[in-house]
């Protein structure tokens, strides 16, 4: 439950901080003293949307802070201890702070937290009902969400709900793949393309360069075989006039051999001499096949220069080498056998498509026995409370039905139809009311008036109140188009359903106010420079006055105040 809330340059609030307590806590007060701005200010602790323009002119910055008290078996603590921000002592710090620069804090128990986290917290402390909550019982689709809330079957909506997700993606997997069928035949013609292209080069590691040699060899073959065969010249026959070399080598041979058994060193250079004439006769035949080797065909030239070429292309297209090239080559193969394999996929996906619509066929079909047999039990419970809140002639009906899916719709089959599924299953239904005796029930969008929605909304919190578990529930506007018996009624069963859940009311009707447990005053004050708000709580002589200007106005009379003393006394 709620503890206690501050607040600091919200709106026109400069510093308020209210004790709230057990029960039915009532906040009264003139219209624009500052009500809504509290209710705005316990929203940001529950996570709603923050604007720069809620903090108070002149000031930089503004925060709200909000401190709860949990028992250990509620839904915020075993929230709380998922994310190991529990407190030993079940207590609860949540701080809200904004700026004008945006910048926007939340801590939840003294720890930084996001704004998601701080608004699936809040929606396990506390459930807030406005004007904008009221309307919503007029949108037949969260008819279901009601009796679903009544109803004892929450383990198998929650079976529907994940089976209807895993649903959706098979259908989205079965669809994207069909979708794709075309496109995919596309890919496949462009990546066996690309594999052809790459196998038909018949390519190996360090080709290029081996070419690229190649290429040099052939582009200056005339040049080679000159410079060859001049070498070849001067090693055998020497240049005009002169000895050549294989002639030199000849003689010093002869000298060093004339000398070699006379003593060792000269032996020693025999011998090196011996192998000098030696690896120039391997260097003469390796000059001589060197030049006959080279080939100085154009043709050759073309075709090399070609290759080189096809080589450079399938590097620009596919890789910065050829090593690259012939991975990319391994990762289209890869690719294509994926596709090729997508037929065996659709019909995989759609044999799973078929196992998960049978289980949630069958789950929808128990839903929808569960909510005949639930339907009834919360028409009786309903009329029963309306009955205590001034609606006695009011009957009231579920009505529950399927829709059929169009053309282009998911949707499981029975029977021959194609029935439209959503995460609750396949019904759909809306409240059937009659308010007056004899008339006919029709939907509750087209008859009933605010005053009843107020007391249609209170009924159905009084109903599951106990079932959803949320610890605080606040009531704004919930007196819209009801008064005097009438409103007195709807306090009383306020009241009782503050012995359930902590309750917080914003009403102008002095009928409601007087079944307050604890009562505050909400007002706004004027020094002519600035406006500020201040909240009391009242005790027993203040209450009474305030209930008193409820009933009589700015001026409190006598017969206002007797009045208040007998609603106090009605209320208790």
């Amino acid at each position: 439950m709620l503890r206690e809330l501050r607040i600091e340059n919200i709106a026109i609030i400069e510093h308020c901080e209210i004790a709230f307590s057990e029960g039915l806590n009532i906040l009264t007060g003139e219209t624009g003293a500052g009500k809504s701005i509290i209710l705005a200010s316990l929203n940001l602790i529950l996570g709603e949307r923050a604007s720069n323009d809620d903090i108070r002119t002149g000031a930089d910055k503004a925060w709200v802070e909000a401190a709860f008290e949990l028992r250990k078996d509620s839904a915020a603590s075993r929230w709380l201890a998922e994310q190991d921000w529990l407190d030993a002592n079940g207590e609860l710090l949540v701080r809200r702070e904004i700026t004008r620069a945006g910048r926007n804090r939340c801590f939840i128990n003294g720890r930084g937290a996001t704004l998601a986290q701080l608004k699936e917290l809040g929606d396990r402390l506390a459930d807030l009902h406005g004007q904008h909550q009221h309307q919503s019982l007029l949108d037949a689709e969260r008819h279901i969400e009601a009796l679903d809330q009544f109803g004892d079957y929450h383990d198998l909506l929650s079976q529907a709900g994940a089976n209807y997700a895993e649903w959706m993606r098979l259908n989205q997997a079965l669809k994207r793949l069909l979708t794709d069928e075309r496109e995919t035949e596309r890919l496949k013609d462009n990546l066996r393309y690309q594999i052809r292209e790459i196998d038909e080069a018949a390519i190996d590691p360090g080709l290029d360069n081996d070419l690229e040699s190649l290429r040099q060899r052939l582009q200056h073959a005339e040049r080679l075989q000159l410079a060859a065969q001049a070498a070849y010249d001067l090693l055998y026959e020497g240049e005009a006039n002169e000895v050549s070399i294989a002639a030199l080598l000849g003689r010093i041979d002869d000298e060093l051999g004339a000398i070699a058994d006379i003593e060792p060193q000269a032996r020693k250079l025999y011998e090196r001499q011996q192998e000098l004439a030696s690896a120039i006769e391997d260097l003469g035949a390796e000059l001589r096949d060197y030049r006959d080797g080279i080939d100085g065909d154009p043709q050759r030239l073309t075709e090399v220069d070609n290759r080189c070429e096809l080589l450079r292309r399938l590097k620009r297209k596919y890789g910065a080498t050829l090593e690259e090239v012939l991975e990319a080559r391994d990762r289209y193969e890869n690719e294509l056998n994926a596709l090729e394999n997508c037929e065996a996929e659709i019909e995989r996906t759609r044999k799973q498509l078929e196992k998960q619509s049978q289980t949630l066929r069958s789950i929808c079909e128990e839903l929808t026995k569960k909510r005949t047999q639930s339907a009834k039990k919360f028409s009786r419970a309903l009329i029963a409370i309306l009955a205590e809140l001034n609606m006695p002639n009011c009957r009231f009906d579920f009505r529950m039905e399927t829709q059929m899916a169009v053309a282009e719709e998911c949707a499981i089959e029975l029977q021959g139809e194609r029935r439209r599924v959503h995460e609750r299953g396949w019904d759909y239904g809306e409240f059937m009311l009659s308010t007056n005796t004899g008339e006919e029930l029709k939907p509750l969008r087209k008859i009933a008036s605010g005053g009843e929605i107020s007391r249609i909304m209170l009924a159905l919190k009084s109903m599951t109140a106990a079932r959803e578990q949320i610890p605080t529930m606040v009531f704004d506007e919930i007196d819209v188009g009801i008064s005097g018996a009438t409103g007195g009624k709807v306090g009383q069963k306020m009241a009782a359903l503050a012995r359930h859940s902590q309750v917080i009311c914003i009403t102008h009707l002095p009928q409601i106010a007087a079944c307050a447990q604890t009562h505050f005053q909400v007002a706004k004050s004027d020094d002519g420079q600035r406006a500020t708000v201040a909240v009391r709580t009242l005790g027993k002589d203040a209450r009474l006055n305030e209930l008193a200007r409820l009933i009589s106005g700015e001026t409190i009379t006598q017969t206002g105040l007797k009045h208040a003393r007998e609603l106090i006394e009605k209320s208790g």
